[in-house]
């Protein structure tokens, strides 16, 4: 199913929203922008996915939005590393000090 990639991506970004990074970084808006966004192609995705076999044009798009779900998924996970290592640097300042 294509949209379970869009789904995972989905679940991913709500992690994401929960990290006080978020708040910290003033990314709120945006990634409320991208959720929404991540939704519209799932909904596409689903309706889509049955009809995939009879029109190949429909298939290649599909295609195409199962790659950008990885990407984004990808993206999403190497900001959370970056958020992780803000918040482990700063707790080793605050242990220094």
């Amino acid at each position: 199913m294509p949209e379970a990639a869009i789904g995972f991506a989905l679940g991913r970004l709500a992690l994401f929203l929960e990290e006080a990074a978020v708040s910290i970084f003033g990314f709120r808006e945006q990634v409320k922008a991208v959720e929404r966004k991540l939704r519209g192609i799932q909904c596409f995705l689903k309706d889509a996915d049955g009809r995939t076999a009879s029109d190949s044009k429909i298939e290649h798009w599909v295609n195409e939005m199962r790659q950008v779900a990885y990407e984004i998924e990808d993206v999403i996970d190497l900001f959370l590393l970056e958020v992780e290592s803000y918040y482990d640097r700063k707790n080793l300042k605050g242990k220094a000090k």
